[in-house]
C-alpha cells in the first residue's frame, strides 16, 4: 500500500502565501529589493533622503 500525504492547514511553509496573486505579489517586492515604493528607496533596498521642500522665498528667487 501506498500512503498519500494530505495537505493540512498548518503545514504550508510559513510566510509564503498560497495564493497565485499574493504568490506573484511576493515575488515582485523580492525582485525590487523587497519595496515597491521606488521613491523611498533606491535600487538596492537604501532609504533615500525626501525632496527638499520649497519655502516662499525659494519660490520668489529668494
Amino acid at each position: 500500500m501506498s500512503e498519500q500525504r494530505q495537505q493540512r492547514p498548518g503545514d504550508e511553509m510559513p510566510g509564503v502565501p498560497q495564493d497565485a496573486a499574493a504568490r506573484e505579489t511576493r515575488e515582485a517586492q523580492e525582485a525590487h529589493g523587497g519595496s515597491m515604493a521606488p521613491g523611498l528607496v533606491d535600487d538596492t533596498g537604501h532609504p533615500v533622503a525626501p525632496a527638499p521642500t520649497r519655502t516662499p522665498e525659494d519660490a520668489v528667487g529668494g
